[in-house]
């Protein structure tokens, strides 16, 4: 709640505002807009300073309205209203800005009191109002800001930090985020004689209720129907003073139920919470007469239920509805005028940043791209600071991931994760979020060795869908099509899926053997002198008592993903570039799918590895019944004939001058033939090497 004057916090002397309000950012030269009492500083900020750029630190919109990044979708206040419900519930991935679209909503409705705890006489005059008036909001649509602008009590609440393994502790922690809500609206309370009471006697009567809340000391007297009341309750302190009906606005709904199921907390604890947090919301937006809107938001569409059954409520799906399309994350006219700020000419390419961070599609005729805002952010902030295009993974980083990482040894989670990671689509049943799903859902990531059902699997990857891992390019009332989105998650997925302990596990590899192959590459790419004692390492890869791949696209993976996770992966090439072992600290490791010629890509190869002025291309085969005919000889004269050597034309490439070409087939018996070119790309120069288990 803004106040004029002075204000009472909880433990503190009374303080006063500060008059000027920083609320645009502009790369030309500052100018000042005074209206009486407010001023507005409209300045000109320095890229040398990280911390002009951008605060990622932060969800409070007046700092992120400071910041050369700032992508305006203060719009999104009015669609809000425009809703056919006064209830909104609103799904969309992390790090796509809902907190802060929250943060701005309560900004742009709070009344602005003064020292009394009443509305000042004319909130035109406030700081929030002419803030909005400078934004889209206020430019397209003055009458709607004039309307609502401060004319809203709100009450915010965040359910971040509700966790617990027993029902105590979720009790508790979640008495905790509701002292919090309270202590917002400290503007209410003096104190007399060293005790709290109301500025407004109309409500004195409430202020033990009242105090039980706000105080933490005391939040031991609180009982689960306090608990479950308090948005009611605070609903009714807050008209009785302004004579006005409340905002509600509900942030992270989905965190208690996400941190539950990944702590695999007791299915009856896990019922205790839902229940808990459905009783609260229920009260506080379904029967509660003193509520004129609400909006709910949330990670995933878990927190549905709880959520879901409260009446009257508008659902709005990520990128599944018009109204709310374009509010989360950038839209590419959005992406467009970042890049072209002066600020940020230097780092301005959109086609990385496309090829990056872009992928997200609404799912209304349009079909209009979204962008990860973070990312993108973050991408500018950092390659700013660098002095380079900084292209990699900043969002993608989720906590998911390790679910997915540890769920993927399940034969039928990995065969959808393979689909994905070859640029196809998978298909599933959409579920609903019922109780008897999310238990289930947290038994599949608890015991992820264990024979899954499909509605399982299909679960899951509903999950990953809606966490932005995964994005939707069809859909209807009961199946979703889906697909990797953008080069940045794909890496990410690869990187946490596809490593060493899951080959060693899975095919029996031996750590040795690993490393051989790994210095096999190192030898490969320092000299071309010795390549034939390289080819010769390289083809007892698969020795011992290691299990042969079922097919060339498990091959892929092994000889592709080893080096490719060996170190952190890095972003000096539109390519991925991994980091193979302090050997190989410049590789450059580059691969494609099995299924070029269906996509259009026929000169490109299985495995590119670079290392300073050595590259490697590597062809595969996998003899079996089905490619008896196949052997090395046929792999290498595929890189010859599908002009797979044009690769080390690329401007990514020109560093390399030894250029090598491997065709490799591995047979059912674990033989290994590999023949090699280096230098030239005549067939008849080619060296064989066998190796016979």
């Amino acid at each position: 709640m803004n106040t004029e004057g002075e204000s009472v916090n909880r433990d503190h002397d009374n303080e006063k505002t500060d008059g000027a309000q920083i609320v645009a950012t502009d790369i030309r030269p500052p100018k000042v807009i005074t209206n009486g009492l407010t001023t507005i500083i409209i300045m000109n900020l320095d890229t040398s300073n990280s911390s002009d750029i951008a605060d990622l630190s932060t969800e409070e919109f007046k700092i992120v309205r400071t910041k050369l990044t700032f992508v305006d979708k203060s719009e999104g206040i009015k669609r809000f209203f425009e809703c056919p419900s006064s209830g909104v519930q609103i799904t969309a991935p992390r790090r796509f800005g809902k907190s802060t679209f929250i943060n701005m909503i309560e900004e742009f409705l709070m009344i602005t009191v003064d020292e009394d705890a009443k509305p000042i006489s004319n909130s035109e005059s406030s700081d929030n109002y002419m803030m909005f008036m400078n934004l889209k909001l206020g430019q397209k649509h003055g009458d709607f800001v004039k309307k609502h602008c401060g004319q809203y009590p709100v009450i915010s609440m965040s359910l971040k930090s509700v966790q617990g393994t027993a029902k105590t502790d979720v009790l508790y922690s979640l008495k905790i985020a509701i002292c919090e809500t309270f202590e917002k609206h400290s503007y209410l309370l003096e104190k007399v004689n060293g005790s709290r009471r109301f500025k407004n006697k109309e409500i004195e009567e409430e202020i033990e209720t009242f105090l039980k809340y706000y105080e933490s000391r005391r939040l031991e007297q609180l009982s689960e129907v306090d608990v479950t009341n308090a948005l009611k309750f605070l609903s009714k302190i807050l008209y009785t003073h302004f004579n006005k009906k409340v905002v509600i606005l509900v942030d992270e709904a989905d965190a208690p139920i996400m941190k539950a199921i990944t702590e695999n907390v007791e299915d009856e604890n896990l019922k205790y919470l839902m229940r808990l947090l459905k009783e609260m919301l229920s009260a506080g937006l379904k029967s509660n007469r003193f509520l004129a809107r609400s909006l709910v938001s949330s990670c995933v569409r878990l927190s549905g239920v709880y959520s879901w059954e409260i009446n009257n409520q508008y659902h709005a799906l990520f990128l599944q509805k018009r109204k709310f399309s374009e509010t989360y994350g950038f839209t590419e006219q959005e992406v467009h005028n970042l890049l072209e700020n002066a600020a940020f000419q230097a780092v301005n390419d959109f086609d990385g940043v496309k090829k990056w961070y872009n992928g997200y599609q609404t799912l209304n005729k349009d079909g209009a791209p979204i962008y990860s805002g973070w990312s993108v952010i973050s991408y500018l902030s950092e390659s700013i600071q660098e002095e380079k295009k900084m292209f990699d993974n900043y969002w993608a980083k989720s906590g998911l991931l390790e679910i997915l990482k540890k769920l993927f040894v399940n034969h039928e989670i990995q065969k959808r994760i393979d689909k994905l990671i070859e640029d196809e689509n998978i298909s599933i049943v959409i579920a609903e979020p019922t109780v008897d799903n999310i238990l289930k859902l947290k038994n599949t990531i608890s015991f992820p060795s264990s024979k899954l059902e499909e509605s399982q699997v299909d679960f899951f990857f509903q999950l990953l869908w809606d966490d932005g891992l995964l994005n939707a390019i069809e859909k209807n009332s009961k199946t979703v099509v889906l697909k990797i989105p953008n080069f940045e998650i794909k890496t990410e997925i690869q990187c946490k899926c596809y490593t060493q302990s899951l080959f060693e596990a899975k095919y029996k590899l031996k750590f040795e053997n690993i490393e051989r192959y790994i210095e096999a590459l190192n030898q490969l790419l320092l000299t071309s002198s010795n390549e034939e004692e390289s080819a010769d390492e390289e083809s007892n890869e698969e020795k011992g008592d290691a299990t042969i791949p079922v097919n060339e696209s498990e091959l892929h993976h092994i000889l592709f993903y080893l080096p490719y996770n060996n170190k952190l992966f890095t972003t000096q090439s539109s390519r991925p570039v991994v980091k193979v072992s302090e050997q190989l600290r410049d590789a450059k490791t580059s691969s494609q799918n099995k299924r070029r010629e269906k996509h259009g890509r026929k000169n490109e190869c299985d495995i590119c590895v670079t290392r300073g002025t050595g590259g490697a291309i590597l062809e595969l085969k996998l003899l079996n019944q089905i490619n008896a005919n196949e052997n090395s000889k046929a792999a290498l004269q595929q890189i010859i004939d599908g002009k797979y050597h044009t690769l080390f034309d690329r401007d990514e490439y020109k560093h390399v001058r030894t250029k090598i070409y491997v065709g490799l087939c591995f047979k059912k018996n674990l033989d290994v033939t590999a023949h090699y070119l280096v230098d030239n790309i005549d067939i008849n120069n080619a060296k064989i090497v066998c190796r016979h288990k």
